[in-house]
């Protein structure tokens, strides 16, 4: 008796995996595939410039034997810009199940906005990367930066104005100071603590994250399945 409930949950579970892969074969082909196609491009690139992988592939801390707490909080703002993108995406792609344009628009920029500056802030972009490996002046991003920004407020400032836009109003606040204590420091050479210029930046992150927080469980309680039997 007990072989046969063993057969049969083995053959339930033989079927189940048939029904998935059926299912989602092309998303597993597509997810299994690029992460394939990273690790022999870091192979290919580290072969050629005879280049330790770990580099690429390691955590620092354990690369250089550090602390790893070091940074923790511009990882936690890391985390928060990623949980944000993360979340204007999910809340895009259940609006356009609604044929909701108005929000959807907003929510896709939202997050791919919030992922440029993701990699931004995770790769250095505006204060290594573009001025020392690409060239690229430091007032050039602050230039884009508020070029973005001004038309991403120009185009939903209606629809801002109908939420708890005083939360975002003062994330813009932090990131401002933030940004002008380091265009300060960086283009005068004047002293001031880096604790004070991260505390904003911090403020910041966190403002953003709440209020789109606050408002993707708002419209998807507007939204939901079961306010809408209603």
């Amino acid at each position: 008796m007990i072989e046969k409930k063993r057969l049969n949950l083995l053959r339930v579970a033989y079927d189940g995996i048939l029904d998935q892969i059926h299912k989602n074969g092309r998303v597993l082909l597509i997810f299994n595939i690029i992460p394939i196609l990273v690790f022999v491009a870091i192979w290919v690139v580290g072969s050629h410039h005879n280049t330790d992988f770990g580099l690429l592939t390691r955590d620092p801390a354990q690369l250089f034997n550090f602390n790893p707490l070091i940074g923790i909080i511009s990882d936690f703002g890391i985390l928060l810009w990623c949980s944000t993108a993360s979340i204007c995406f999910f809340v895009f792609v259940h609006l356009r199940s609604k044929q909701d344009r108005i929000f959807g628009g907003f929510f896709v920029a939202s997050a791919f906005l919030t992922f440029y500056l993701l990699l931004d802030d995770l790769f250095l972009i505006h204060e290594i990367l573009g001025p020392q490996y690409l060239h690229v002046k430091q007032n050039y991003f602050y230039g884009i930066y508020f070029f973005i920004f001004l038309g991403y407020l120009v185009i939903f400032s209606r629809l801002i104005l109908k939420t708890e836009f005083i939360i975002m109003a003062m994330a813009f606040l932090y990131f401002g100071i933030s940004i002008v204590l380091d265009y300060i420091s960086s283009k005068f050479g004047y002293e001031i603590n880096t604790l004070i210029e991260d505390a904003f930046k911090f403020f910041g992150i966190l403002l953003w994250f709440l209020y789109f927080l606050r408002m993707g469980l708002k419209v998807l309680r507007d939204f939901s399945p079961i306010r809408e039997s209603e």
